[in-house]
């Protein structure tokens, strides 16, 4: 009976050492996976791991979509302002009846007359039949247009900004969302492994029970042990559903997640998957170059300059050029006779020299912008500092829990074994086994939440520095990361053709 109990402990602790799953790999290259959530997905594949899930939701996700359609307006727009520089060409045609008594009204209408005594004047409804091309084409406007698409380029620009730093924010939620449902995973199966265990430990205490080598109390307490996991399973099962809810939310996904394939053993343990995170003048030059909120303030204050110009243009004279060609007839027949053509060709030069102070006080409104933006762009540079010194130290300390709870549940799972050899030798109790199973299992459960806690804060920290949790410090910025430089007065005033 000895053999037969310790043979059901054996099994049960190799299987729970055996199952409790790894992480996935290193910090900040992500590439492991969780495990199965039960149905699939055809659109996604039959497994899905970090890096996919955060794929899945830079293409899926609804909010994001909406901010990257928001791009597309806004690339419109800058065709748009690049049509100004363009000739206009239209099509114009009409009919026009009228009866006109101007003549009626001269004041020489009366001398008129008497030269044509008898003579009848009234005035006699006519037609007017008229087609034609007209062109307007601006030659001159002192930088107007060029700085109208130098601002709806910038303003790009700024969205392109606004969209990464969605981007980011919708990575970070879709490895939260990741890792909590792989923490709701694996704790559940660290319980299915103690109910495994102590359902098979009261096989045993059952049947020894039977044969009269035990006591009825042992097997009410052996009872009692197995009852107490239900509980908690319900809870962390409602915990799953939640977390492949929100998941599902994240990813962008209308049915079920796909599958997760199970992680190899041991990496829980394995210090390469939380490595330190670098310094914090790392983190900080980091952020410098790939933060988008920085990179959306500086742009802005760019644009602003950039509106300057094209109010300081609006001071200037304009030069435009239009022409028309057509052909005026008061019958419909005589529209194509050359003799009826009708054309003309004009230069016009405006200035609109004095507005009221309108332009200069228009001007005073955008430079008391441009300076709220350099002090915002100073203090956004502060909060990221601090964003930064507080996500280091946040995954520095759940780094330091998670390498405490393996010592804790090495401990822990160690007691369990000494624990159930002395009860097979009869030198232990049978309360003492149980608060020594139930004590290894708490401690593997805090192990996969420490870990997971740490991997969650891993990924904070590679979006307080602009980074995708599945980025590696190492990546460089791309030359659209860099925060741009405020234009001189000198650029500002750039030539037009």
């Amino acid at each position: 009976m000895k053999q037969t109990y310790s043979r059901a402990l054996g099994v049960a602790w190799v299987l729970a050492l055996a199952l409790l799953l790894p992480a996935p790999p290193a910090f900040g290259s992500e590439g492991a996976s969780a495990e199965a959530v039960e149905e699939t997905s055809p659109s996604v594949g039959e497994s899905l791991d970090l890096e996919e899930a955060i794929a899945l939701a830079l293409r899926s996700n609804p909010f994001l979509r909406a901010e990257e359609e928001r791009q597309r307006e806004v690339a419109a727009q800058v065709k748009e302002a690049r049509a100004d520089a363009f000739p206009q060409v239209s099509a114009v045609g009409g009919w026009e009846r009228s009866r006109n008594p101007a003549f009626l009204n001269s004041a020489d209408f009366e001398d008129f007359v008497e030269a044509f005594p008898g003579g009848t004047f009234e005035p006699a409804p006519s037609a007017v039949y008229r087609w034609g091309v007209e062109m307007r084409q601006p030659l001159f406007t002192f930088g107007k247009t060029r700085a109208a698409v130098d601002l709806a380029s910038t303003a790009l620009e700024v969205t392109d900004a606004q969209v990464e730093a969605v981007r980011l924010d919708v990575a970070l939620e879709a490895a939260e969302a990741f890792f909590e449902l792989l923490r709701a995973r694996r704790a559940l199966e660290a319980l299915e492994i103690q109910e495994r265990g102590r359902r098979e430990a009261l096989e045993v205490v059952q049947a020894r029970y039977d044969l009269g080598e035990a006591t009825e109390l042992e097997r009410l307490r052996a009872s009692a042990s197995l009852a107490q996991v239900r509980p908690r399973q319900a809870t962390l099962e409602g915990d799953l559903a939640v977390a492949a809810g929100e998941l599902r939310r994240v990813l962008g996904l209308e049915g079920s997640l796909p599958a997760s394939p199970a992680d190899p053993a041991g990496v829980l343990s394995d210090a390469a998957t939380l490595p330190q995170a670098p310094t914090l003048d790392a983190l900080l030059g980091a952020a410098h170059r790939r933060r988008p909120e920085l990179r959306d303030l500086a742009l802005q204050r760019r644009a602003l300059g950039e509106r300057q110009r094209v109010i300081r243009a609006d001071a200037k004279p304009r030069l435009d050029f239009s022409g028309v060609y057509g052909h005026t007839a008061r019958q419909a027949e005589d529209l194509s006779d050359t003799l009826f053509q009708d054309w003309s060709v004009s230069f016009d030069l405006s200035w609109l020299f004095f507005d009221g102070g309108r332009r200069k006080a228009q001007l005073e409104q955008l430079e008391s912008r441009r300076r709220q933006l350099v002090l915002l762009l100073d203090d956004q540079e502060s909060r990221v500092r601090q964003e930064l010194e507080t996500a280091a130290a946040a995954y520095a300390s759940a780094r330091e829990s998670w390498l405490a709870s393996q010592t804790s549940a090495a401990a822990a799972r160690e007691a369990a074994r000494v624990a159930g050899e002395s009860y097979q030798e009869g030198v232990a109790l049978q309360a003492d086994l149980l608060d020594a199973q139930q004590r290894a299992t708490e401690a593997e459960l805090v192990l996969v939440g420490a870990y997971f806690d740490a991997r969650i804060e891993a990924a904070r920290l590679h979006r307080a520095a602009g980074l995708l949790p599945t980025e590696g410090w190492s990546a460089g910025p791309a030359p659209a990361d860099l925060i741009p430089d405020d234009p001189t007065e000198s650029e500002k005033e750039k030539a037009e053709p």
